[in-house]
């Protein structure tokens, strides 16, 4: 994606792109993806090169946005990838798709980013394609709210053939230049004559793409939004009691039988014109009981029922076609989740990403636009609970736990929600939050303002509520907890904390946990039994986690300690100079420095670096790792456990550094469950904001990183100390009398 902050496109600014690879896909012709292009013009290996490259961009960006270019010099720009797309449909299988250089969709997405405004205030509220907020869920209220009216008897479902692909260029072209000027000239440098699409290993065997939009075009559904808006006000004049909505290419219409009627007939008539072909085989036509027969004598070429349909990923009509329709849907998540929990069992950490990131989301949506479903989505739960859980930590979980991972990382859980508990909030927040918008649809009004769409102070205050909802339900199951165990809750809850579990298990990073280091890192996170460790250590004391974290065989303590300390000069060797580890202090001499204060002449402090905190001065950083679970801790609350240990670091060094080296001294205490004391937490905020403002990337992006790079390395060496082995490795000492030395054969 790129960012851009002026309001024009001819006057677009050189700018830092920052390309997602989860948001950017697949390459064209050239076979340059989502990361090559992102290590092209956001990896320091190139040096200036790289930035020579972003500029480079942004002209062209500006110059192919405001200002006609002979497309004829564009042909490698615009060509594509031709690749077969299995539709699922029996007749018509595969269709052919041309995929589009990445940096087509980077400069796209930049023009769009820009002009989003522009094309919404344009088509909304009738269109809800066109970039505005909302806009699915909105068509989706709005053609429920038009079907519960007293006047409505039928609505129609519009299907159209390959819409995308069908679309009538030079009508387009011609209906964008007239609504949305600002878009026109990038459409017409890029559309205005036939792109070539190379056939995938066809030795440069090519054909030419005459009509529709390219696939992974940034600009496609703006383009397309605006090229049917001339057929939209067309038939609402043509047809003007008919209430109709459309997302893209996914038409709707609802009013008395006659009313509908004849807007179809409108859009078979008018629809070829725009590229817009109906298929009257997909084509579904709900209508209120006893009008069937009615239905039936007028439209003799759609389907047409009683029960009801879906519509855009819900459903409108009976309560019994919406059971039957969710019922479906849920068997299949269900499936899903069952596959999931398979996957579980060799790769939790990847299962629970998958799970968060991707299968949870698929219901979210139905639960925003369908009403009254709660009692649908017990089958998913049960599925969760008995299945997935288990398989993700090797055991079940009671009632209590349960509760506990419903909510959201930062509030000590697991974001693993009960679908069935948050269905009607859920659906109750999407129709306040687009209530301005499905209005609009409800009335067919012409136009809407934009920004009143948007209602952002009634978004903060559900945010708020929600977020009330989650501490509500986090003090109710922990007053029925243990005292240990709400204090690990407690830790997790801590800013920081949690995440290792919110990144994903990404290996190039070293954020990937293997089955066995993710299903120990649950069972620390929760003091959860781990299976599978000696009752007893090698030093005497019994072997529980807190032990496991204190002792200092083996050496894992110290390798915890190195581990922090060489992560947090690595950082600072990117906004600071003269980093060093382990830097000695200058001798004491005769200098009367306050009681407690280490006054060794071999006295060395974990990390030094210049122009961190004031420009020319040296900052020293001293580490402490601690572990609630000590007894020195376990009795104190956090805010005082944090404190006490700062003080003690700032009794030893401070006064020194300050009258000895004349620079600057911090102590940064962490916790092995993540969290860290104030002066630690500044610290880091301080490092995020250079590091950011270094590398153009966002401040809350870059102290996510920082955060995370840490914690996960805090983890992985609480995870070592686990299990690692203390003793020592004796071998049975070799007999010399015994060893045959005479490696040559005597035998001739």
């Amino acid at each position: 994606m790129v960012l851009v902050s002026q309001a024009s496109p001819g006057n677009l600014p050189d700018y830092e792109l920052t390309l997602r690879a989860n948001e950017l896909e697949s390459s064209g012709p050239s076979g340059i993806d989502a990361d090559g292009w992102q290590r092209f013009l956001c990896s320091r290996s190139f040096g200036k090169e790289t930035e020579n490259l972003c500029s480079t961009i942004a002209e062209f960006t500006r110059k192919i946005a405001s200002s006609e270019i002979n497309p004829i010099y564009l042909t490698a720009f615009t060509a594509s990838r031709l690749i077969p797309l299995d539709k699922g449909d029996e007749k018509h299988s595969v269709r052919p798709i041309g995929v589009g250089e990445v940096l087509r969709r980077i400069v796209g997405k930049t023009i769009i980013q820009l002009l989003k405004f522009d094309v919404a205030q344009t088509t909304a509220p009738i269109q809800t394609c066109g970039g505005i907020k909302g806009g699915v869920e909105a068509a989706v209220h709005g053609l429920r709210s038009i079907w519960e009216e007293s006047g409505t008897e039928a609505i129609i479902l519009v299907d159209a053939s390959n819409a995308f692909n069908c679309l009538n260029r030079k009508v387009g072209l011609q209906n964008t230049g007239i609504l949305c000027p600002e878009l026109y000239t990038y459409l017409c440098n890029t559309y205005s004559i036939p792109s070539d699409l190379y056939v995938t290993g066809g030795n440069g065997l090519k054909i030419k793409s005459n009509e529709g939009t390219t696939q992974g075009d940034t600009t496609a559904m703006a383009f397309y939004a605006l090229s049917l808006m001339k057929m939209i006000r067309s038939t609402q004049d043509q047809v003007p009691n008919v209430k109709q909505v459309y997302y893209a290419d996914d038409g709707a219409g609802g009013g008395d039988l006659d009313t509908v009627n004849r807007f179809w007939e409108a859009l078979k008539s008018e629809g070829p014109k725009y590229g817009y072909l109906v298929n009257p085989s997909k084509t579904v036509l709900l209508v209120k009981p006893g009008f069937e027969n009615a239905a039936k004598t007028k439209f003799t070429d759609i389907n047409i029922t009683v029960e009801g349909h879906q519509y855009l990923g819900s459903y409108i009509g009976t309560n019994e076609g919406k059971e039957k329709f969710v019922k479906k849907e849920v068997k299949r998540w269900s499936k899903d989740i069952e596959g999931l929990s398979s996957l579980a069992e060799s790769e939790p950490h990847l299962a629970y990403s998958a799970y968060v990131y991707g299968t949870s989301k698929r219901w979210n949506y139905l639960l925003r636009t369908t009403p009254d479903i709660t009692y649908l989505l017990q089958d998913i739960e049960k599925t969760i609970k008995s299945k997935f859980i288990p398989s993700l930590l090797g055991h079940q979980i009671n009632d209590n736990y349960r509760t506990i991972f419903t909510l959201p990382v930062r509030h000590g859980g697991m974001a693993l929600e009960n679908p069935s508990q948050i269905a009607d909030r859920e659906y109750h927040n999407s129709s306040k939050m687009t209530e301005f918008l499905w209005r609009a649809i409800q009335d067919q009004r012409t136009s809407i303002n934009i920004k009143q769409s948007i209602n952002q102070p009634l978004i903060e205050i559900m945010k708020k509520k929600k977020d009330e909802d989650f501490k509500q339900a986090k003090f109710e199951v922990i007053n029925k907890l243990t005292s240990d165990q709400s204090r690990y809750i407690a830790l997790a809850c801590e800013k920081g904390a949690s995440s290792w579990l919110s990144a994903l298990p990404l290996e190039q990073y070293g954020f990937a946990l293997n089955k066995q280091e993710f299903v120990d890192a649950i069972a620390l996170r929760y003091n959860f039994a781990i299976p599978g460790r000696s009752e007893t250590c090698v030093c005497g004391e019994i072997n529980t986690q807190d032990h496991s974290l204190i002792c200092k065989k083996g050496g894992f303590v110290s390798i915890r300690h190195n581990t922090v300390r060489d992560a947090t000069a690595s950082l600072l060797e990117k906004v600071a100079y003269g980093v060093e580890t382990e830097p000695h202090l200058l001798p004491v001499g005769n200098r009367t420095l306050p009681s407690g204060s280490n006054i060794s002449d071999g006295a060395r402090l974990d990390v030094a670096a210049r122009g961190f905190w004031t420009p020319l001065d040296k900052a020293f950083f001293d580490i402490r790792v601690l572990h609630p679970g000590a007894m020195s801790n376990n009795n104190k609350s956090l805010e005082k456990m944090y404190s006490d240990h700062e003080k003690e670091k700032k009794r030893m060094y401070n006064s020194r550094v300050i009258q000895i080296e004349h620079g600057q001294f911090t102590p940064l205490v962490f916790s092995t469950t993540g969290g860290m004391a104030k002066e630690c937490s500044c610290f880091l905020k301080k490092l995020s904001e250079k590091l950011s403002h270094k590398t153009n990337q966002k401040y809350s992006d870059t102290v996510n990183f920082v955060r995370r790079r840490i914690r996960i390395e805090l983890l992985k060496t609480c995870l070592i100390a686990i299990r690692g082995h203390r003793g020592r490795f004796y071998q049975r000492p070799i007999n010399v009398e015994e060893l045959d030395l005479n490696l040559i054969s005597d035998q001739h």
